[in-house]
C-alpha cells in the first residue's frame, strides 16, 4: 500500500528525502531532496516511478512543500526559508551570523541588542538582509532623511554619506545601524538610525 509515512521513510533512508521544517512564513511542512535524482528516467523501473509519482500526489494534497536542496535553508529554529530570490523586492528572512548561526527575523526581534551588535561590527556593502525593524524601543532614533541608491537620477545615496550626513549633525560619537526600507528593479531605499554611545 502507497501511504504517506511509508513513502517518506523509503525515501529518506535512501538519503534522498530530508525534512527541514516548517515554512517560515506559510506554516506548511518542507522536504527537500536531489529532485532530478529522485524522479526517474524513462528508463528506470517502472515501480519506482509509481512510486515517486504518488508519493509527489500525496505530499500535495496533505499541503507539503517537496523543494530542491538549494531552495531551502533552516534556522536555528528548525524554521524552514526561501533561499533563493522570487522577486526584484525579494529581501530574505533569514541571515547567516558569524557564529553560522542561521537567524531569522523573530531571532533579531526577540535579542535585538545581539542583532544591533551584529549590524554595527559589519560591512554595509552588498548586504540585502537587514530588515525594517522599529529601532526606537532600543535607544534609536531614525534619522530623518530618505536614504535611497540606485540607477535613476538622483539615487546616489551609500551607507558612508548617509554616516557622514549623521556625524556632522550628531556627532561623531553615535551608533549607527541600517535597514532597507524597500527594494526594486533598479533601486533600493534604506533608513539609517543613530544613537549617542555610552
Amino acid at each position: 500500500m502507497f501511504t504517506l509515512n511509508t513513502l517518506l521513510t523509503a525515501f529518506e533512508e535512501n538519503g534522498k528525502l530530508c525534512y527541514e521544517g516548517e515554512h517560515y512564513e506559510s506554516g506548511e511542512l518542507v522536504w527537500t531532496g536531489d529532485l532530478w535524482r529522485l524522479w526517474p528516467t524513462t528508463d528506470e523501473s517502472r515501480c519506482e516511478s509509481v512510486k515517486q509519482n504518488r508519493l509527489h500526489a500525496l505530499m500535495e494534497k496533505k499541503g507539503w512543500q517537496l523543494r530542491f536542496y538549494d531552495e531551502i535553508i533552516t534556522d536555528m529554529d528548525g524554521k524552514a526559508h526561501e533561499s533563493q530570490p522570487s522577486s526584484y523586492s525579494w529581501t530574505p528572512t533569514w541571515r547567516i551570523l558569524e557564529s553560522c548561526e542561521v537567524w531569522s527575523k523573530q531571532n533579531a526581534l526577540d535579542d535585538i541588542e545581539k542583532y544591533v551588535e551584529v549590524l554595527m561590527n559589519e560591512d554595509v556593502k552588498n548586504r540585502y538582509d537587514r530588515w525594517d525593524i522599529d529601532f526606537s524601543e532600543h535607544g534609536f532614533t531614525r534619522f530623518d532623511y530618505a536614504a535611497e541608491s540606485g540607477f535613476h537620477h538622483g539615487q546616489t545615496d551609500t551607507p558612508e554619506s548617509v554616516k557622514e550626513m549623521i556625524e556632522k549633525e550628531h556627532g561623531a560619537d553615535c551608533d549607527i545601524v541600517f535597514s532597507i526600507d524597500s527594494t526594486g528593479q533598479f533601486d533600493v531605499h534604506f533608513s539609517a538610525w543613530y544613537r549617542k554611545s555610552e
